[in-house]
């Protein structure tokens, strides 16, 4: 923890200078870029003014040539030279527009003679220096030599009119050559310039990113002499910790109160055991070392000592990590004689090939926690056979109960003695789920299948009789529940099976009861059906004013379930609970 604390501004500093470092890079690479772009787009527009020029000296001669022979064939050439200068002048105007079409500033640019490969550059160019200033004078010395261009047109029309329809004088020719030259000598003028200025904005944008590049360059090489520096300083500090953080460890080793050690697979030797091996065992580290694996085999308890030959482990097995990871208890003699209960804590070291090399263990006493748990052990089982007995005297209490209201049942008329074993019935039904309690393992939970199966036993042995004959199915799966759902699932169950007996057979000689028990996703199903006289019509079980339904509607909320009932051959009562 403290060598990171100590590093961390050394991490932060480093980061943040090579970040720096990244981003002048990254700078250098995009001036560099631009510069080869500016560069590549002028190169194109000089090459392209060469071709512009070409076809405008070649329009001229071809002009003066006609004006001298008056061969048609010459104002013909003049005309398809000067188509050069059209291509390149269609090209700007579609550049200056709001939405320009490449399409047509690239039909533009090769009609003016311009290699197609250059087109992009001689687009990226002015559409990105169009507003600076050294550019827009090359474009307008351009615009200027096109309105010139348009000139020597016109002068071209003229003379061509003149041969074709009136003829032409020697005045005339001397006149119109002078236009001609005239023309070519702006021409000329404004050819230079445009490729003077392009030429000077090339070379300063040029020694703009040379001076760029040198700072760059400047700032790159501190940044690194700066990095250097701070890295040996982190690393100087990054090692007094190291030094520091080893001479703690050191120190945790030797007080610890635990055995750190270190066990080679191959020889079975101690490459490493920490001093508290001399507290823990009474033997010196050297006696140890010394004796290997051999020497704690040798004292391990004889009741542990099958199982700890049980747990050698294959190390290059598969699943020897995974049996590591569960920790090996037993108990081991001290050089005194006395046993004591160690845990042995390990882990798989591997080698560069991945194959096993040497365990990590980590062995603690824990005696006083054997001790401490056996007490527990022991107190746990009094109070286990405590509740028990308190779940048995209840049960008995309550047969008790049962007993009395029999006596009382007795004595009483017929009304009040179906009453009394209404409750009779309850009681039992209770009873029966402490006697569940006490028989049980857990004493926490009751099979709710047994109980219920038990339950049914008892309640057909209370309303067998000869006149009527009933058969009692069960579909009851094992469902373990606590007491706080058992004792309302029984009364619930009571009510169900009483009110068939006692309801639905009226009339018969014979009927069947159908009882189911199931869990389907965390979700209790149980449920009773008869094939008797069914539910009466308009019947409401939440209205019901009769105690037994009234219970059911009780207790199924205390269960926080739901009741869904049915009358098709018969009634049917199914009732749902989440089991936790």
């Amino acid at each position: 923890m403290n060598t990171y604390m100590a590093a961390e501004p050394g991490k932060k500093s480093t980061l943040l200078l090579i970040s720096s470092f990244v981003v002048l890079g990254l700078s250098l690479v995009i001036v560099n870029h631009f510069e080869s772009k500016v560069l590549s787009g002028a190169r194109a527009y000089i090459a392209g003014e060469g071709q512009w020029t070409k076809a405008q000296k070649l329009a001229t001669l071809s002009l003066v040539r006609y004006l001298d022979t008056q061969n048609e064939s010459y104002y013909t050439q003049f005309e398809e030279y000067l188509e050069v200068n059209e291509g390149d002048r269609i090209a700007r105007t579609e550049l200056n527009s709001e939405n320009p079409d490449y399409n047509i500033i690239r039909e533009g640019f090769i009609q003016g003679n311009n290699l197609e490969r250059n087109i992009d550059d001689m687009i990226w160019l002015y559409e990105n220096f169009i507003g600076y200033g050294p550019f827009r004078s090359v474009v307008t010395h351009w615009e200027n030599g096109d309105k010139y261009i348009q000139k020597l047109r016109g002068v071209g029309a003229d003379v061509n009119h003149r041969i074709s329809e009136t003829g032409i004088s020697v005045a005339e020719k001397e006149q119109f050559a002078a236009e001609i030259q005239d023309i070519d000598e702006i021409l000329t003028e404004l050819e230079s310039a445009f490729s003077y200025e392009l030429n000077i904005l090339a070379s300063n944008i040029s020694r703009t990113v040379y001076w760029l590049n040198v700072l760059t360059i400047l700032l790159l090489t501190t940044i690194v002499a700066v990095i250097a520096v701070i890295q040996l300083r982190a690393f100087k500090a990054w090692n007094r910790k190291v030094l520091q953080s080893e001479k703690r460890f050191e120190q945790v080793l030797n007080n610890s109160r635990d055995v750190i050690y270190q066990l080679d697979i191959q020889t079975g030797q101690y490459i490493y055991m920490s001093p508290s091996i001399k507290d823990l065992t009474g033997y010196d580290i050297e006696e140890v070392m010394e004796g290997g694996v051999s020497l704690i085999m040798d004292r391990v308890h004889p009741e542990d000592i099958g199982r700890m030959e049980e747990e050698l482990i294959d190390y290059n097995s598969k699943d020897a990590e995974s049996k590591l990871k569960e920790d090996s208890q037993f108990r081991v003699k001290k050089k005194n004689g006395d046993y004591i209960w160690i845990n042995n804590k390990r882990t798989l070291l591997r080698d560069e090939n991945g194959n096993p090399a040497s365990i990590i263990g980590n062995v603690r006493d824990i005696s006083d926690r054997k001790r401490y748990i056996e007490a527990l052990d022991k107190s746990l089982k009094a109070k286990e056979v405590l509740l028990s007995e308190i779940h048995h005297r209840v049960k008995n209490n309550l047969s008790i109960v049962s007993s009395l209201v029999e006596l009382q049942r007795s004595k009483s008329e017929n009304s009040t003695a179906k009453g009394l074993k209404e409750i009779q019935s309850r009681i039992k039904s209770i009873a029966l789920v402490h006697e569940k309690l006490y028989e049980s393992e857990t004493l926490e939970h009751v099979n709710l299948a047994n109980y219920i199966d038990e339950l049914l036993r008892m309640i057909y042995a209370t309303y067998e009789t000869e006149e009527l004959e009933i058969n009692i199915y069960k579909n009851l799966n094992p469902v373990d529940v606590d007491i706080k759902k058992a004792v309302p699932v029984g009364l619930i169950c009571n009510e169900l099976l009483n009110n068939c007996f006692k309801y639905a057979f009226n009339g018969k000689e014979n009927g069947e009861i159908r009882v189911e028990l199931k869990e389907e996703k965390e979700i209790v199903v149980f449920s009773v059906a008869d094939n008797g006289k069914g539910i009466p019509e308009n019947f409401d079980y939440e209205k019901s004013n009769t105690l037994g339904m009234t219970l059911v509607n009780i207790l199924t909320r205390q269960l926080s379930g739901e009741i869904k009932y049915s009358s098709e051959k018969g009634a049917k009562f199914e009732i749902t609970f989440p089991i936790a």
